[in-house]
Formats: C-alpha cells, sequence, structure tokens
C-alpha cells in the first residue's frame, strides 16, 4: 500500500533527523565552556588525540548517513535490512558514541561522575549489541529504537556535571555618588589658536618640536600652559 510506505518513509526520515540532533547535543555537550580545560591547551600528547579522534568522528557521521539512506531504499524493496546495512549504521553510531567520550576524556573535566559514565557506557553496549536482534525488525523500527538511544544518552549528558558553565558575577554599585577621594583629569577643550607654539631654543636648543629623539624639557610658559588645560 502506497500509504504504508509513504508512512514507513515519514518515520526512517524523522527519526532520522532526531539521531542526528542528539548527536550534535553529544558532541558539543562533550567540549568545555573554558579554555583552560581544553584539550589543545593542556598537553600537546591530549591535543592530538583531539584532533585525530575527528578523523574517525567524520567517517563515522559518514556511515550514520548512508545507512539512513539504505534504510529508506531498503524500505521500499522490501521489509527488511541487510546484515550490511544494518552493520554500517550501527557500528558506525557506536564509533560515533565512543570518539565523543574519547575528546570527552581529553579534556581536563574537573568533576567526572561515576555513575554519569557507567551510564554511558552502559547505554553504547546496549547499542553496540542490537543489531544481534534487529535483523528481523523494519527499516523504520531500527531507526526508531536508535533515535531512542542517542535520546537517552543526551538525556544522561544534560544530568551530568563535567561541564561546568561559568556564571558571570555581576558587581552592583549601591552608592550612586563617585568616592571622595577620587581624582578625575578633566582636559579642557582648547582651541586650536590658543595652543602657543615654540620655537626650537625654548624647547631646550637641541631637538624640534615634532622631533621624537631626545628629552625636551618644560619651559614655564609651557608649563603655565598644561596646567591652565587640565584640572586635576
Amino acid at each position: 500500500d502506497a500509504s504504508i510506505e509513504n508512512a514507513e518513509d515519514f518515520k526512517i526520515v524523522y527519526f532520522g533527523f532526531l539521531i542526528v540532533f542528539s548527536l550534535k547535543m553529544l558532541y558539543y555537550g562533550a567540549q568545555p565552556h573554558s579554555h583552560e580545560e581544553h584539550a589543545l591547551r593542556i598537553h600537546s600528547t591530549r591535543g592530538r588525540i583531539y584532533i585525530f579522534t575527528h578523523l574517525f568522528l567524520g567517517a563515522s557521521l559518514m556511515g550514520i548517513g548512508t545507512g539512513i539512506k539504505l534504510f529508506k531504499k531498503s524500505d521500499k524493496s522490501k521489509k527488511t535490512v541487510s546484515d550490511n546495512d544494518l552493520y554500517l549504521f550501527a557500528y558506525s553510531l557506536v564509533l560515533f558514541l565512543v570518539c565523543v567520550n574519547v575528546l570527552r576524556l581529553a579534556h581536563a573535566f574537573h568533576k567526572r561522575s561515576k555513575i554519569i559514565w557507567t551510564l554511558r557506557i552502559s547505554v553504547i553496549i546496549v547499542i553496540a549489541l542490537f543489531p544481534q536482534v534487529a535483523i528481523r525488525l523494519k527499516p523504520s523500527e531500527i531507526v526508531e529504537t536508535s533515535a531512542v538511544f542517542c535520546l537517552v544518552l543526551a538525556l544522561i549528558d544534560s544530568l551530568a556535571s563535567d561541564v561546568q558553565i561559568r556564571v558571570k558575577e555581576y558587581v552592583h554599585n549601591h552608592d550612586r555618588a563617585p568616592p571622595k577621594d577620587l581624582k578625575i583629569s578633566v582636559l579642557k577643550s582648547v582651541p586650536k589658536e590658543a595652543v602657543p607654539r615654540f620655537s626650537t631654543a625654548e624647547l631646550g636648543g637641541r631637538h624640534s618640536i615634532s622631533s621624537n629623539v631626545g628629552p625636551r624639557p618644560l619651559t614655564r610658559q609651557y608649563a603655565a600652559f598644561l596646567k591652565d588645560t587640565v584640572d586635576l
């Protein structure tokens, strides 16, 4: 029936989007908010692990996307998926989750909950064993179950305390007036014509006004001009 096929295609596309959205949350949730905790700022070995892990991370994303595409294609031809298509999708998903946790370990998070890590590893093991029992399921059911697993992992990460968001501290000034002992320098607005011009002899006899070399001793007239211009 065409309506049933369209419903199955819709399920694959919709839950495939949920999988990708959950993977995005897992990846960015594994990144620190402080640059002091980032792997690239801590040690060269951690930085290399961080960089080369992204190679496997990109390959896993390609496998996940290709697997969902093959599921959609298999749904139109037959009601089950082949072993190769299922293994490509499932183990690419496992590879992505392993890479994300390797990135998380590469960063220097201050707090790591053993309970959260136990739940993460348990869900990844379940996903790795899932192809052994999913071979009889429909393509849409495989994608639906995988989306549930990914959402559970995203929920676990949201409860974790690895990544700490720093709260900005604001200083409230309850005193509206500035302190009495505060000295404020105010530069008066002086027209250009009022600025006196001094000769080289008046400024020391050695250097001109535009010269940046050597000292410039101030004459009494120049010191008086500065005193009248700036109020302290």
